[in-house]
């Protein structure tokens, strides 16, 4: 894990010294640390031009058969970068004459700020998709989720509560969490989530790869 830390870490101060930039998202949860072998590490960097903010993606270093490790920039908000992350989820999740049959994983890196070491959230078959799009079961669960403000089935609750908030539709039906997104999040904040998410007891709750935005 050292060399992955110390490139991964390499890599962003080399990126900053260009106008290109990656300022990668931080969090007091551990995530995974482990050694990543055979990776392809996806760069989305954030850039202003005029007035508008631009996610620009740097896939060309994108390998069939490897792990992908997203780093995409704190700055950059959920409808930036909601069009680059779906071709790249899509695209590798293609069938491909040249796979080894192993089943390659995808994640989101981020700074663990308690060790400062690089951290990840497993990122695996996430796609985006309108509200619009979601069809809702006769007994959903749904997790609102915009800046500060986070309902539960319309119940206000915070992250620090949600694994509790949860345990009380233990007994429902329907024991997929559908993740409702405003597009207006900053990637930052969705991080937390994700990283605040992959805490849950999975035998709890499945989380529905399909993550909805509106």
């Amino acid at each position: 894990m050292k060399n992955l830390i110390l490139f991964g870490f390499f890599m962003i101060t080399l990126f900053s010294c260009n106008p290109k930039s990656v300022q990668l998202p931080t969090n007091t949860i551990k995530g995974i640390q482990d050694t990543i072998y055979n990776n392809s590490k996806i760069w989305i960097f954030f850039q202003e031009k005029n007035t508008d903010t631009i996610a620009l993606c740097n896939r060309n270093n994108k390998l069939i058969n490897t792990h992908y490790i997203f780093n995409i920039d704190k700055r950059l908000r959920l409808k930036h970068i909601i069009d680059n992350v779906n071709k790249i989820q899509f695209k590798k999740e293609q069938p491909n004459m040249h796979s080894n049959g192993k089943y390659m994983h995808s994640y989101l890196s981020y700074v663990d700020n308690k060790t400062n070491k690089l951290s990840m959230v497993l990122f695996d078959s996430v796609k985006f998709f309108p509200l619009k799009e979601l069809k809702a079961s006769k007994n959903p669960l749904l997790l609102n989720f915009a800046t500060d403000n986070i309902n539960l089935n319309r119940k206000k609750i915070t992250l620090k509560n949600l694994e509790i908030e949860l345990k009380k539709y233990t007994d429902s039906s329907n024991r997929t969490l559908n993740l409702v997104l405003n597009k207006n999040i900053t990637y930052d904040e969705y991080l937390k989530l994700k990283a605040s998410l992959q805490l849950l007891k999975k035998e709890t709750f499945d989380i529905n790869w399909k993550e909805y935005y509106y």
